[in-house]
């Protein structure tokens, strides 16, 4: 059954791993889709008291276990006002929820009404963007599947942007961003690396959001905490473009390595050996002085982000993040 299970804390690339930590502790918790309550249960277990909403009966019943209450039906289509009452909650989750509604932004935005002023949104949502997804569109496919990236059952797609601005058109301020990773011929989309040009897969493999299969973001009730909000974004910016140069540095080491192996084979042949040879070590020169240059500046990104951690507006937005039960 989908949704269904115990969810595995020590799993870090896991998004109900993370949405449970982004949570944290001792909160009055909504959550949406709550399924047979396997996230309600760790979060039971972390002091939070719980109310689910779950459209699935059979799910609800066994959630009951883990909740305070199960709220049953669509809650797009349910009369929430009535079924909440005045209650009010710190945390709100979707968790791989919005895909699945038709109106995510007007749902975001009626669920302020129950979080306190200091409350936020915790949710998770698959990447369109992944690397599998485009490279399955180059060959003209965009075939639905049962679960995953393409389930059958999302009626909404998005990118990291997109995620962005949904909640901002709903009034939040995302001020902190997880992702889940897996290989780009790893998904359930079947692909093979062989049947694509090896350079439309390096280009590829050197966007950190290629291997992107989830994200998991926070967003705080929007009260004028911008200057948490610009803070967040220069430190994605950062991390972006530090995965971006490890990737490519990853990829110039697999490059030396294949070069010093040719290098290698070349000095073992007699014939056209010194020009083969000659050829090969400047290109491994070439290869090795690239590699230097990225390790540079990784280690300048490295520094920034050091002192980028230490000024005033970023430790007030730790402050926040804390606060709101962050890391």
């Amino acid at each position: 059954m989908k949704y269904d299970g115990v969810v595995d804390l020590t799993n870090k690339n896991n998004s109900h791993t993370m949405i449970v930590d982004m949570v944290g502790g001792n909160k009055r918790v909504l959550e949406f889709g709550c399924a047979s309550g396997f996230v309600s249960r760790a979060l039971r277990d972390r002091g939070c008291q719980v109310v689910g909403v779950e459209i699935d009966p059979e799910f609800a019943s066994l959630a009951k276990e883990f909740c305070e209450e199960v709220v049953i039906g669509d809650a797009e289509t349910l009369d929430l006002e009535a079924a909440l009452g005045d209650r009010t909650f710190e945390v709100a989750i979707f968790g791989d929820v919005l895909e699945h509604l038709t109106d995510p932004l007007q749902m975001l935005r009626r669920v302020r009404k129950w979080l306190v002023p200091e409350g936020y949104v915790v949710a998770s949502l698959p990447n369109v963007a992944h690397g599998a997804v485009r490279l399955a569109l180059l060959t003209g496919r965009f075939d639905y599947r049962p679960e995953g990236l393409l389930d059958e059952t999302h009626v909404r797609f998005f990118t990291h942007d997109s995620v962005k601005d949904l909640f901002h058109q709903a009034g939040f301020v995302v001020v902190e961003t997880q992702r889940t990773h897996v290989g780009v011929f790893e998904t359930e989309i079947e692909l093979r690396r062989e049947d694509f040009d090896s350079a439309v897969v390096g280009e590829l493999e050197s966007d950190p959001e290629a291997t992107t299969y989830q994200f998991v973001v926070k967003g705080l009730v929007d009260n004028a905490f911008s200057a948490a909000e610009v803070v967040h974004e220069r430190e994605e910016a950062q991390r972006l473009e530090i995965l971006r140069l490890q990737a490519e540095l990853e990829q110039l080491h697999v490059e030396q390595a294949a070069a010093q192996a040719a290098l290698d084979a070349a000095a073992e042949r007699e014939e056209g050996g010194a020009l083969e040879r000659a050829d090969l070590e400047r290109q491994l020169a070439r290869l090795r002085a690239e590699a230097e240059d990225k390790d540079d500046a990784l280690a300048n990104y490295e520094a920034f982000m050091a002192r980028f951690e230490q000024r005033v507006p970023v430790r007030l937005y730790r402050r926040l993040r804390r606060m709101t039960g962050g890391a």
